[in-house]
């Protein structure tokens, strides 16, 4: 996610509406946050975060504010690790989402090179082109990760780690 976001980005892609505000646990105040952020992000991009610094602060701070919760909120959910597995998982559910198995991971590898990837990659144009098709698919994943470790670099040439 790209850490400068404009406030029509905010108010499109990180704005709860009533529906979504339902989802939201009736827990702790970082409890809250971390699950909207969670939900806005597999909602915009198509993934979840892998840590919690892919997340724009802009986007932190505005889902904060709907909540009335402070911002640093979210440092403290992510420390928590088997709430934020249980989130994935019941925002997963509550999406009709599914995580993408070994045998998807691979799948989605081959479509890549065969079907995605550009002849000269730029940085995160491969990571886009697979959540474009995960989303596609219905499914979830750490992306950046899970194409690691099928052999793709972050820099989006296959081929060993870089």
């Amino acid at each position: 996610m790209p850490h400068q976001l404009t406030e029509e980005v905010l108010r499109e892609h990180h704005t709860l509406s009533p529906c979504k505000r339902a989802l939201l646990p009736d827990k702790k105040a970082h409890s809250r946050l971390g699950f909207a952020v969670l939900l806005k992000t597999i909602l915009h991009l198509g993934r979840f975060p892998e840590e919690p610094d892919e997340v724009a602060g802009a986007a932190v701070a505005h889902l904060a504010s709907q909540l009335e919760v402070p911002p640093e909120a979210f440092m403290e959910y992510w420390s928590h690790e088997r709430t934020v597995a249980d989130h994935r998982a019941k925002i997963r559910d509550a999406l009709g989402f599914r995580e993408a198995s070994k045998e998807d991971q691979a799948c989605l590898a081959e479509w890549l090179s065969r079907e995605a990837a550009p002849a000269e990659p730029t940085p995160g144009a491969v990571q886009e082109a697979a959540c474009v098709r995960l989303r596609h698919l219905d499914m979830s994943t750490g992306t950046g990760a899970m194409l690691q470790g099928q052999g793709w670099r972050r820099d989006g040439y296959r081929g060993g780690f870089g």
